[in-house]
């Protein structure tokens, strides 16, 4: 249990998740809509999808100077298991290369994400993710 998280996470093998999101894909369902990156640009989770039960609500105190809370479905977090780098070196280059690369796509989906830095470090930041937000969006 991760006192700070507000769903379950259900992690299958990248094949599996492959066939999991066309079959919800192909399917008409009025009790499950299926939100990924596959289906939805703005998704910024890449290899993970959401299942939300349609007419839920829930409700999160997250404001924002642009939005006074943030609503949604209740969601089932869907997570693809992908091969790993066989040695040790290569799979911690993998997860340093995941980590960014998910925090970057995250980010380009947000038009103004807050950044607790000033200055130049600011301005530096800022404009990576304006510049790579096209690059990622094309992937």
């Amino acid at each position: 249990m991760i006192p700070w998280d507000d769903d379950i996470d259900v992690g299958m093998t990248g094949e599996n998740y492959d066939k999991f999101i066309q079959v919800m894909n192909n399917s008409q369902n009025e009790k499950y809509s299926l939100m990924s990156s596959e289906g939805n640009e703005k998704f910024p989770y890449l290899r993970s999808a959401g299942l939300m039960l349609n007419g839920t609500k829930f409700m999160a105190e997250i404001r924002s100077e642009s939005e006074e809370s943030y609503t949604t479905q209740i969601v089932l977090d869907i997570l693809a298991f992908d091969n790993l780098a066989d040695n040790e070196r290569r799979a911690k280059i993998q997860g340093i290369k995941s980590f960014i690369y998910g925090k970057l796509s995250y980010l380009t989906t947000i038009e103004n994400p807050t950044v607790h830095q000033v200055g130049i470090k600011l301005f530096f930041i800022n404009t990576t993710i304006k510049s790579l937000s096209k690059n990622i969006q094309t992937f």
